[in-house]
């Protein structure tokens, strides 16, 4: 555009053509040509050199010495030292001051020459704006390209939907070169914008899980639809204190859209105030308005894989409860299944235990190694316990941090717990405990896989529990058919030998019935002998006594006749 002077190293080149010819050529070149001298003041300069910056030759008389010319006077120290080095400038691209004060990018040529017996510099600037403007819209496209194809290889990948956000968020930052990001999604459960993810690299504390509905600026935005830029943070009116205080200069907030649809927001800060200039602006704006289509694709991909997990999970739960076995021995394999699904480091599941005034265990799991869980939890005073009582679950993501550790004297390498209620409709039927060493490892989506499983399995618990006491029954009914056929058949035999016994009794009944008839024949036959005296008539009945006798044994049951010989044996004599 203009010449500057410095010190150089190449000989001075003296001007060999007429004066005529050259100034013809200097002023009707396209580009701007100029000639300053050692102290940068200008000593000629044609028609071209005045566009680019919309001065008049009236402007640049007034300026006279170059360094006015320059945007930026380190960029212009910069030039001349290479310059100086060298002993020449070729193409040197630099930004020039326009007559408003804006910038405009040249590329600068500088030759060392003596033009009237002084050493001066001979400027050649060639007025590059628009080419360095498709230059940067042809970067910027390339770097939201870029951004935009990482992104969606980052929601394909593994993980959860916050895990694969959170890495988002770290391209954006990245893209933007900024401090930290935010993502926040409508919840309205709780009436806000719910916190999904957050990047800070650790060097701001914890943002507030919940924004209401109404308050901040994230909700302003989110219900404008439009993105905005606040270069000077903390002179905005609904500005966070807190966020001041941390060092948060400037704020870029991008509404997340599929289809017009406000899906939620991306809150871009970095410490630099008048950080976010027209081309982040833009590339940010580019990526976040193609960010909603995929964000909305991994949330249903993500729910789909969560609710291919659940079924596959109760699939399995459903087939071990049907299975043989103790109720405590299938509940031991199904919480299995549940570490599993959870990724957990140990799985407990508690019943209460009225006679036992607390949650009692019923089977445990673990992944790593021994472990001996308490056999019995105060319902009042435990992590489990609340969540039996309130029928809600109980999430801890930094154990150390939370007032239950100490009380609870939890393992150390506890970072995150979550007691699961297992609730049939209102009523709870069990709870369970999971853990795991790592902190955050219960993330929103594995807590609402947790709670589909807890439900869908509480009727099947309930289930296999009836099941379990239906067998216990029919194993205890089968033991008392057996002890009563066994009593049947004592009982039959004993009175198989009572009716003997009564028969014989009859038998024996008869037979005296039958010998007192005879006896009594017998005895009017021997008192007559007694009465009458006379020997022949005595010998006479004796004769008749002994046939009755006879007759009296020989009609009596073969069977009694040892017991009437018994009997008649001592009347003999």
């Amino acid at each position: 555009m203009v010449a500057d002077n410095s010190k150089h190293k190449k000989e001075d080149q003296p001007v060999d053509e007429p004066e005529q010819l050259f100034h013809s050529l200097f002023e009707n070149a396209p580009i701007g040509m100029g000639v300053s001298d050692a102290e940068g003041n200008l000593i000629a300069f044609n028609e071209a050199m005045l566009k680019p910056g919309g001065y008049t030759r009236e402007d640049i008389e007034k300026i006279r010495n170059v360094a006015n010319l320059y945007y930026d006077a380190q960029e212009r120290a910069e030039a001349l030292q290479l310059a100086s080095k060298q002993g020449f400038l070729k193409d040197y691209e630099i930004r020039f001051k326009r007559k408003d004060g804006t910038a405009f990018w040249g590329r600068m040529s500088l030759t060392p020459i003596v033009y009237k017996g002084q050493k001066c510099w001979q400027a050649v600037v060639e007025d590059i704006t628009d080419e360095k403007r498709t230059q940067e819209e042809l970067k910027r496209h390339a770097a939201e390209t870029y951004a935009l194809a990482r992104i969606a290889n980052l929601l394909v990948q593994g993980g959860t939907f916050q895990e694969n956000a959170t890495q988002v968020l770290g391209q954006i930052v990245s893209l933007a070169q900024a401090d930290g990001a935010v993502l926040r999604l409508p919840d309205e459960k709780e009436q806000g914008l719910s916190l999904i993810a957050t990047i800070d690299g650790g060097k701001r504390p914890p943002r507030p899980k919940f924004v209401p509905y109404g308050q901040g600026i994230v909700n302003s935005v989110m219900k404008k639809g439009e993105p905005l830029v606040v270069n000077d943070y903390k002179s905005h009116p609904h500005a966070s204190k807190e966020r001041i205080a941390q060092g948060v200069a400037s704020v870029a907030f991008f509404p997340i859209k599929s289809s017009e649809h406000k899906l939620g927001i991306v809150a871009v800060s970095s410490s630099k105030p008048n950080h976010f200039d027209d081309t982040k602006t833009k590339m940010l704006t580019a990526v976040t308005s193609q960010l909603g289509s995929l964000l909305e694709n991994a949330r249903l991909m993500e729910s789909l894989d969560s609710r291919t997990k659940e079924l596959e999970a109760l699939s399995k739960i459903a087939d071990l409860l049907v299975q043989s076995g103790t109720f405590e021995s299938k509940m031991a394999r199904v919480i299995e299944v549940v570490a599993d699904v959870a990724e957990a480091d140990k799985v407990v599941y508690r019943q209460v235990d009225q006679s036992k005034e607390g949650l009692v265990l019923v089977a445990k799991a673990t992944r790593n190694g021994k472990w001996e869980p308490s056999l019995v939890l105060s319902i009042s005073k435990s992590i489990v316990g609340e969540a039996y009582r309130t029928g809600l679950p109980v999430v801890i993501n930094d154990f150390d941090k939370s007032p239950q550790a100490e009380a609870l004297k939890m393992n150390k390498k506890v970072k995150s717990l979550v007691g699961m209620p297992v609730m049939l409709g209102k009523h709870p039927v069990g709870v369970m405990a999971l853990t795991s060493p790592d902190k955050n490892h219960f993330s929103p989506e594995r807590v609402r896989t947790l709670c589909a499983i807890a439900d869908s399995m509480a009727s099947l618990l309930d289930n296999a529990r009836l099941m379990d006491q239906l067998q216990k029954r029919t194993v205890d009914s089968m033991g008392l058919n057996s002890q009563l056929r066994q009593r049947t058949k004592e009982i039959t035999v004993l009175n198989d030998m009572f009716q003997e016994t009564l028969d014989e009794r009859f038998a024996l009944t008869d037979a005296f019935n039958d010998l007192r008839t005879r006896l009594q024949g017998i005895y009017s036959i021997a008192d007559m002998a007694i009465i009458d005296g006379d020997p022949a008539s005595t010998a006479a009945r004796l004769k008749a006594l002994r046939q009755l006798l006879q007759e009296a044994v020989s009609r009596s049951d073969p069977e009694k006749l040892p017991k009437l010989k018994r009997i008649l044996t001592p009347r003999d004599a």
